[in-house]
C-alpha cells in the first residue's frame, strides 16, 4: 500500500471510528517508508500515549496482553504470560508501546486552513466531518497535503451551488458584484476599473503602465511623445519594444503637454455643458477624465514645471494605480463583502507588476448593462 492509497483508508477508518483513530507501532511500521514523517509534517497525526496493550510475540499465540512498564535510568516493559507454563515474563521492546493518534480535530484545523476567506466556521466543518468524502478532498502531492477547496465547499455550503455564481456587471455608473453568493453595489471609480480588469485578465501579469492606460488611454499623439521619449530598458519595463520610437530622456514634451492642457480646457466646457443639461453621469465621466489627464500631467512634470525622466514618471502611475486598488478593497469593498475583499487582499498583487492569481482558479461571470 502507498502514500496515496493509505490516506482515504484511514480517512475511513476514522470516519468510522468517531473521528478518533489509535495507530500502533507495529501498523506504522508497515507503512512505506517515509509515510509516518508526511503524516506528521501534514499535522493530521501527532504522537500518542504509551499503549497499555501490546500483541505478545512470546508463542505463536500472539495474545493481546497488558504491558508493564518499568521506568529510570534504563526503563523496560515486559508481559507477565499467565496462558502457559513454561513462559512466565516475555520482554516488550519499548518502541513497540510507541502509538500515534489521527484526529478529526486535527482533519478539521487542515480542512479550516484551506477554507481560509470562506463564510466556514470549525463548528460547521466539525458538524460535517462525518459525512465528508474525506478521500476525494484530501489527497498528497509531493509529499504535501493538499485540500480540494472546490470540492470542501460543495458540500460545506451545498447553497452555493444553486446561488448566483460570481459576477460582475457594469450597469450605468455602477458595478455589480457578486461573490459566493453574496452581491454588492459599487460606484464606478477607477480604482474598481483596475480591479475588474485584472480579474478579467485572470492570472495575466501585466505592467502597472499598461494597466494605467488600458483604463485611462491619453491623447494618441501625447502618448507617442510619451513612449518615443523612453529608452530601451524603460520600454521593456512596460511591456513595449523600441521599434521606430526615439530615445530621448524626458517623457513629456512640450508639445505634448500642451496639446493635454487643450484638452483639459476642453473638457472644462463639456463640464459645464453637462451640468447645465443634469446629466451627472457624463459629468462624472469627464471629470474623471480631466482628472486622469491632470494627474498624468502633474506626474511627468517636476519642480519648476521641468519635465521628469520617464521612470519618475513610471513610479508615479504605480502609487496611484497602488493607491486607488488598495483604498476601494479596504473602504468598499472590504465593508459590503468581507469575503471579496479578503480574499483580493490575497490574491490581488500591485505593484511595477499587476496580477490577479488566485489558487485554485475562481470562475467569474462579466457583463454590461
Amino acid at each position: 500500500m502507498n502514500l496515496h492509497s493509505l490516506l482515504p483508508d484511514l480517512l475511513g477508518r476514522l470516519q468510522a471510528r468517531g473521528n478518533s483513530l489509535l495507530i500502533g507501532y507495529d501498523e506504522a511500521k508497515s507503512w512505506p517508508d517515509g509515510t509516518l514523517a508526511v503524516f506528521t509534517r501534514a499535522e493530521i497525526i501527532t504522537a500518542a500515549s504509551l499503549a497499555k496493550t501490546v500483541i505478545c510475540d512470546g508463542c505463536e499465540e500472539e495474545c493481546l496482553m497488558p504491558a508493564h512498564t518499568i521506568p529510570g535510568n534504563h526503563p523496560r516493559a515486559f508481559i507477565v504470560c499467565d496462558k502457559r507454563d513454561d513462559t512466565e515474563r516475555v520482554p516488550v521492546a519499548l518502541e513497540r508501546l510507541m502509538q500515534w493518534q489521527m484526529s478529526g480535530a486535527a482533519v478539521v484545523r487542515a480542512l479550516l486552513r484551506a477554507a481560509d476567506g470562506y463564510p466556514v466556521t470549525e463548528l460547521q466543518i466539525r458538524e460535517r466531518l462525518p459525512t465528508l468524502p474525506l478521500h476525494k478532498i484530501l489527497s498528497f502531492d509531493q509529499d504535501q497535503l493538499q485540500v480540494d477547496t472546490r470540492s470542501l465547499m460543495q458540500h460545506l455550503l451545498p447553497e452555493a451551488e444553486t446561488a448566483q455564481p460570481n459576477r460582475i456587471t457594469l450597469t450605468g455608473d455602477h458595478w455589480s458584484i457578486t461573490f459566493q453568493g453574496k452581491t454588492g453595489t459599487f460606484r464606478n471609480t477607477m480604482g474598481l476599473r483596475y480591479i475588474a480588469w485584472l480579474i478579467r485578465h485572470q492570472r495575466k501579469e501585466v505592467s502597472v503602465a499598461d494597466l494605467y492606460y488600458a483604463i485611462t488611454p491619453p491623447d494618441s499623439e501625447a502618448t507617442d511623445s510619451i513612449h518615443s521619449a523612453m529608452s530601451t530598458v524603460q520600454l521593456g519595463d512596460i511591456g513595449l519594444s523600441l521599434g521606430d520610437l526615439g530615445n530621448a530622456g524626458d517623457t513629456l514634451t512640450p508639445e505634448g503637454k500642451q496639446r493635454l492642457l487643450n484638452t483639459v480646457e476642453s473638457l472644462a466646457d463639456q463640464i459645464e455643458e453637462a451640468k447645465e443639461l443634469g446629466d451627472e453621469k457624463l459629468q462624472l465621466e469627464l471629470e474623471e477624465r480631466q482628472e486622469a489627464i491632470l494627474k498624468h500631467v502633474a506626474a511627468e512634470t517636476g519642480l519648476g514645471g521641468r519635465t521628469r525622466k520617464a521612470s519618475s514618471g513610471i513610479e508615479k502611475i504605480r502609487t496611484s494605480v497602488t493607491k486607488r486598488i488598495n483604498h476601494d478593497i479596504k473602504t468598499r469593498i472590504t465593508i459590503t463583502l468581507p469575503e471579496l475583499g479578503h480574499h483580493l487582499e490575497t490574491n490581488l498583487h500591485t505593484g511595477t507588476r499587476c496580477r490577479y492569481s488566485p489558487e485554485p482558479a475562481v470562475d467569474w461571470v462579466f457583463g454590461t448593462e
